[in-house]
């Protein structure tokens, strides 16, 4: 007699745990860990999958029901996914159901059942090679370097961090570490933290490997994704590219795994899991024991650390000190003493540059025309009814806009407390404020502000890059959110001129991650700019001594982490620990704030470990959607341990179904 310990597909913290089942004399030698079964539970049918097979059970015999079938439709996981999924489940405080998902198909069974039965005919439509043909990189995009040409023939676990490497040189290394891991019949698979970058990698590889390659991520169809799915999962793409998601993708065999821009935000998980991809690349290379390679000019606080003072990694200067190419001129314009959003000096250097031809590219951190509207006659703020934060105000549109959950409301121009007419004030400045100023100031200039109110479909939206790309001399202003969807592409040819309108703003948010993103933020900028040594960059501030702006100015990456890592670890915040928001949300404030304390209690009740809590308290962002939001705040440098505690403790924790608790490792915002 054989027994399989079986998770239910239930994401609830409360059956976060194996049950018994017997396996009928049928199924025993299909039956196996990861496969997906079919089970008797509380008098109805789930799905599960097993995670272990054994000979005995310390369950008695009469109370043991049977395995009633195997989801044939579904491949079982891997013995290695089995140990990344537990492993994930512990590290991210989730329920093990709900991590496995990450791993299956993405379609429900019986609509994959409907996508295979379209490929009986020709099975072959998701084979591959077993073993990729001997290929050879172009000539001139060979890159030799004997740590990443060690790691990929040795067979061990090796972290690796690129810096300071250019472009052109990490297309070139991209397309040798494939090329090289594929000779040695194992597999490749390249992260990337946005779809444009995807493409880009994809459309630089040599063209032998582009034939081996798949393309991966969020927007691609359902159909689409089940082919790209099946088609790894038999070998037919030993090279994959995409966004967070592909490295739960079935990939057998790896050889290599690439994240590139690892110190992008994009890699984090904002949904309920809130997994973080970095930490899920580096447990599942050294499980296969296999390299890791992170690419980054400006690699994250944590990761420099630990790639500089763990025994198993190591960081590779590229040798490229300069990263954008070209020593542009960094100027610093001091705001002390006055109101006004551009400088003496930078209209003077934006009226230069158009006269030239040239393009002038603005940085403003702040959408719409104001932040705030205030009534100078009651000093009433007009608030999100949803949310706890005051409302945007957009004068193209016309309406107050919240940016929490974008809830909208018409502009009358009347105060709705007092009904004044004239005596409201428009607080901030936005970048539709700075785009009337520009076109004030330069009526013989097009300016482009960057912003999808703007863009009615993706023909307008095309439409609209399309002008700017072709327009010169032109003013464009951009903020950091849109950003993030166009850097890199050719729309920003021919900016010779980049100012940040605002920097002291960039560190308005309360939070330990604020250094690093800003001087993240300022190379991000700087790698726009056209490659010629004329190219400046102007950075307004009334703080002209910050000594992030001095590190960046003076080209001090060193100095930059030293005196990051030192002020890190004074307060002992990441990477001197690791840090868990837990947040406890519902549309009742006294019954949030009274889980929030409950919860507080129960924490505090663990022992064996090493941890600080903090709170509870009301978060930063205290109601968001009408919803309530309390949290609560570990310190712990025994993370493993005290999460597996914690996972307990939440499984006994009794809650109203109104109120809903994530557990956020590692996050991104304590907000």
């Amino acid at each position: 007699m054989k027994y399989a310990e079986v998770y239910i597909d239930i994401k609830t913290p409360e059956v976060n745990q194996p049950f018994d089942y017997e396996i009928p004399e049928n199924l025993i030698d299909e039956v196996k860990p990861g496969c997906p079964v079919l089970v008797p539970f509380r008098n109805r049918r789930e799905k599960g999958f097993v995670s272990r097979v054994k000979s005995a059970s310390k369950i008695n015999t009469g109370q043991i029901k049977q395995i009633e079938e195997i989801i044939d439709a579904i491949p079982a996981i891997s013995l290695t996914s089995l140990k990344l999924i537990h492993w994930m489940s512990v590290y991210f405080i989730q329920p093990l159901s709900k991590i496995k998902d990450l791993f299956a198909p993405p379609a429900g069974i019986k609509k994959i059942r409907n996508f295979l039965k379209k490929y009986d005919a020709d099975p072959s439509v998701f084979h591959g090679e077993s073993c990729a043909p001997d290929i050879c990189p172009e000539p001139e995009k060979q890159v030799v370097f004997p740590e990443l040409e060690e790691s990929i023939n040795s067979r061990k676990f090796k972290g690796l961090l690129i810096h300071n490497i250019l472009k052109d040189q990490k297309s070139n290394l991209i397309n040798t570490l494939c090329v090289k891991t594929l000779n040695t019949c194992r597999n490749v698979i390249i992260l990337v933290p946005e779809i444009q970058i995807a493409e880009g990698i994809y459309s630089r590889l040599d063209n032998a490997l582009k034939k081996l390659a798949c393309i991966y991520h969020s927007e691609k169809s359902e159909p689409e994704k089940l082919r790209i799915w099946y088609g790894v999962f038999f070998n037919k793409y030993p090279i994959i590219i995409g966004t967070r998601s592909a490295v739960f993708l079935p990939a057998k065999n790896t050889g290599l795994i690439i994240i590139d821009e690892e110190h992008d935000s994009s890699y984090k998980d904002m949904s309920i899991i809130r997994y973080g991809t970095r930490e899920i690349v580096l447990k599942l290379c050294r499980l296969m024991k296999i390299p890791a390679v992170f690419i980054s000019n400006t690699p994250s606080v944590s990761s420099y650390h630990k790639f500089k003072y763990t025994g198993e990694m190591q960081i590779i200067d590229w040798g490229s000190r300069n990263c954008t190419g070209y020593d542009f001129k960094k100027i610093i314009a001091d705001l002390t003493g006055q109101d006004f959003i551009i400088t003496g000096e930078l209209h003077k250097n934006i009226f230069d540059t158009v006269k030239e031809g040239s393009k002038v590219l603005l940085f403003s951190n702040k959408k719409g025309y104001s932040s705030f509207i205030i009534c100078k006659k009651c000093g009433y703020i007009p608030k999100c009814e949803r949310c706890s934060t005051s409302l945007k105000y957009h004068r193209q549109s016309n309406i107050l806009i919240c940016h929490h959950c974008s809830r909208k409301e018409s502009f009358s121009g009347i105060c709705t407390r007092c009904g004044s007419r004239n005596d409201l004030c428009f607080r901030g400045t936005g970048s539709e404020k700075i785009e009337l100023s520009l076109k004030k100031r330069f009526p013989d200039v097009k300016v482009f502000r960057i912003d999808p109110e703007l863009f009615k479909d993706t023909e307008s939206r095309i439409g609209f890059f399309d002008e700017m790309k072709n327009t010169n001399p032109a003013i464009l202003i951009s903020t950091s959110a849109l950003l993030g969807n166009i850097i890199g592409s050719s729309v920003f040819e021919n900016i010779t001129l980049l100012a940040v309108l605002d920097f002291d703003g960039l560190f308005a948010m309360p939070d330990f991650h604020v250094n690093e993103r800003v001087y993240q933020l300022l190379y991000k900028l700087g790698s726009l700019l056209k490659n010629d040594s004329g190219s400046k960059f102007i950075i307004q501030t009334r703080n002209p001594k910050n000594r992030i702006l001095r590190n960046f100015t003076d080209n001090n990456d060193d100095a930059f982490f030293a005196e990051e890592l030192a002020s890190r670890k004074e307060l002992d915040y990441p990477p001197f620990s690791n840090i868990i928001n837990i947040v406890v949300s519902g549309i009742n404030e006294d019954s949030v704030a009274a889980h929030a304390e409950a919860l507080a209690s129960v924490i505090g009740s663990i022992s064996s470990t090493d941890f600080m809590m903090l709170g509870p308290n009301p978060a930063p962002f205290l109601k968001i959607n009408l919803n309530y939001r309390w949290h609560i705040i570990i310190k712990t440098k025994m993370l493993l341990h005290f999460n597996s505690k914690l996972l307990k403790k939440l499984k006994g924790f009794k809650k109203d179904k109104s109120i809903k608790i994530i557990a956020d490792v590692d996050p991104l915002w304590i907000l």
